[in-house]
């Protein structure tokens, strides 16, 4: 995990030191960087594999035709290098990033990008061609940033790289705070900076210095397994446990301390399951990887003191118990987010998502004193159906072909599930851009209420869904598969965004052992009855680790690491929010009216209820106080 820009015309020396300067914190082990013929590469390491010199980036190829800067880690390198090493290829490290080269070697870039099982944002310059590669991994857990400004094109890790340039305008987009406030997320590659984009999940850029190519490498196959009735339920469950062992056994490559978060959800449960078996030797690693054997895994968790809601460590401390790990606890407050949250939208670069960033980040500030590498459990709920919206689509596939049976399936429905039954089953009826399946927290009425008419976005040119639309472009597929695809590109994706630059502001590598190419493709090849077994959600994860995780997991409900943001805004967040959601603050920005926003303050703050209406409120307020530190941050204009 590191930090890479680049200039391929119109570019200098003290520009480029400067894009790498910003970067530090996600490279403090060492800075490289190339330049020729206008073309300029920089590299901020953090040593994770190959610790010596002879790991330090840019890296060249044999000849040193080829020069190539990397972000993340590839994890079939190992096979990879073998392959490589018997067609007489030869290696001067034990890097995972030598194995782009070689492989660019033999197969170019597309067929060198679509082997890779990793996660990675890479650029990659062709010397004789001259050509400049920029690529990111399948799901998009590496981010890449490009401005193509007329004179040739910057890039970097980090959107605040790009604006180290004093000449790239800070002009707000208005159609990704108009996406933003709809879905969470921005769908269609923009930023909230105009003109600064990034490079799409699964997608390629070439360039010659003159003109800029796209291209996508890699889409969802739905179709690449055909499950019998004979193959049953069991076979996909012992299907899960091999292939979970495999990925995270592949994911525990480290030549520095490694640990992993423990929610206390099955999703970290079970990655901390298989990584603590496989480092103690219970579990064979096989071919994948060896391990040093004082290697001792470390877990850590997050916990707020505002209830047992807000609270999952009984099942974090049940687990760590049971493997005999050394489990640390972070206890959250109030004041860490009042003294962390200009830093936190800085490394952000850009609202995203929801107020799960804040969590992380000061769960994450903790891990780095400890370790350099940790594994998290994102993709559990996107791949394996974790979420109520999943049993609501099946619900309504269920009643387009037999309401009978439909009716018979509503009572599988837990009480918990029926505020998601009612906003994805039934408000779609009348509130359209609801129908997908994303959570949508300003509808088209709100979000002309909400902002300023001469901010663009509240114009509408081109709706939020439109933008959806155009990401779902030419897929086929069921609708519960196109559910499932649009989390994994939407959501998921974002997700990944703030899970890399949270851990990166402390100089820590995140890795996503269930989001490894071969769990991918085999989550993707499941029928939704085997996902949504017997009416429930992400039953194959559960049945899969029944014997392996304590029973106290079984017995909770999904929580998600919620936030007690509701309570705090009522409380002692109360300053915060109306300070810098003030009347005078909000007119003097320009982006929200003052008199939509101080409603929403009023509403929370007189209730004295702490449900989801409450829950979506505080959403709604934390995106508004987002945008409004983000434009302070960094200057940006309307």
């Amino acid at each position: 995990m590191c930090g890479i820009a680049g200039i391929y015309g119109g570019g200098n020396k003290p520009l480029l030191e400067k894009m790498l300067a910003t970067l530090a914190h996600r490279g403090p082990d060492g800075r490289g960087t190339f330049a020729e013929d206008g073309f300029l590469l920089g590299h901020a390491r953090l040593a994770i594999i190959d610790l010596t010199d002879a790991g330090r980036q840019p890296m060249f190829n044999e000849d040193r035709s080829v020069v190539i800067a990397v972000n993340g880690e590839i994890y079939n390198a190992p096979d990879l290098r073998k392959k490589l090493e018997d067609k007489g290829h030869r290696f001067s490290s034990t890097s995972d990033s030598e194995t782009i080269l070689h492989l660019y070697e033999e197969l170019g870039f597309r067929g060198m990008i679509g082997s890779l099982n990793g996660m990675f944002a890479l650029a990659l310059y062709d010397r004789k061609l001259k050509k400049l590669f920029l690529g990111r991994d399948r799901l998009g857990i590496k981010q890449l940033y490009f401005r193509d400004n007329g004179r040739g094109l910057v890039f970097a890790s980090e959107i605040k790289a790009i604006l180290a340039d004093p000449e790239v305008p800070r002009k707000l987009n208005p159609a990704g705070l108009s996406q933003y406030l709809t879905f969470r997320s921005i769908l269609n590659g923009a930023t909230f900076f105009r003109g600064i984009e990034v490079l799409l999940p699964g997608h390629y850029l070439e360039y010659d210095g003159r003109k800029l190519r796209r291209k996508r490498y890699w889409q969802p196959d739905f179709q690449s397994g055909r499950w019998e009735e004979g193959d049953g339920f069991g076979r996909i469950c012992e299907l899960f446990r091999e292939k979970t062992a495999a990925a995270v056994s592949r994911h525990l490559i480290s030549d520095v301390p490694l640990g992993t978060y423990l929610s206390g959800g099955f999703d970290s449960s079970t990655v901390t399951y298989f990584a603590a078996k496989l480092l103690s030797g219970e579990i064979d690693p096989g071919r994948f990887s060896s391990y040093p054997e004082d290697r001792k895994l470390q877990a850590f968790t997050g916990r707020f003191d505002e209830g047992p809601a807000y609270d999952e460590t009984p099942c974090s401390r049940a687990l760590a118990e049971t493997l005999g790990l050394d489990l640390r606890e972070v206890t959250i407050n109030p004041e860490d987010f009042t003294d962390t949250i200009r830093t936190i939208i800085y490394h952000l670069d850009e609202p995203q998502v929801g107020v799960g960033s804040f969590s992380q980040f000061i769960v994450a500030r903790e891990v780095a004193r400890r370790v350099k590498v940790i594994l998290s459990g994102h993709g559990g709920d996107e791949f394996f159906s974790g979420y109520p919206v999943f049993k609501v689509r099946m619900l309504l596939d269920t009643f387009s072909r037999s309401p009978a049976a439909a009716l018979g399936s509503l009572a599988r429905f837990r009480i918990s599930e029926l505020p998601h039954l009612a906003f994805f089953g039934f408000l779609p009826v009348f509130f359209p851009e609801r129908k997908d399946g994303l959570f949508v927290l300003y509808d088209s009425g709100r979000r002309k209420r909400l902002l300023f008419p001469d901010t663009g976005a509240s114009k509408e040119e081109a709706s939020p869904r439109s933008y959806l639309e155009e990401a779902l472009s030419g897929f086929s597929g069921t609708e519960y598969q196109k559910l499932e695809w649009l989390y994994i590109k939407t959501y998921l994706s974002a997700l990944f965004t703030v899970e890399d630059k949270i851990s990166m502001a402390h100089s820590l590598e995140t890795r996503t052992p269930l989001c490894d190419n071969e769990i991918l493709d085999f989550a993707m090849s499941i029928p939704p009855r085997y996902k949504l077994h017997d009416y429930k959600l992400k039953s194959i994860v559960k049945h899969s680790m029944e014997d392996q995780l304590p029973e106290i997991l079984y017995r909770q409900s999904k929580k998600g690491f919620p936030t007690p943001l509701a309570k705090w805004i009522k409380g002692p967040l109360r300053e915060l929010f109306h300070d810098t959601l003030s009347e005078s603050s909000l007119r003097n920005s320009g982006i929200f009216n003052p008199r939509e926003v101080q409603k929403m303050l009023r509403s929370l703050t007189r209730s004295p209820f702490d449900g989801p209406r409450e829950l979506v409120l505080a959403n709604r307020l934390w995106a508004v106080l987002n945008v409004e530190i983000w434009r302070d941050l960094f200057s940006v204009s309307v």
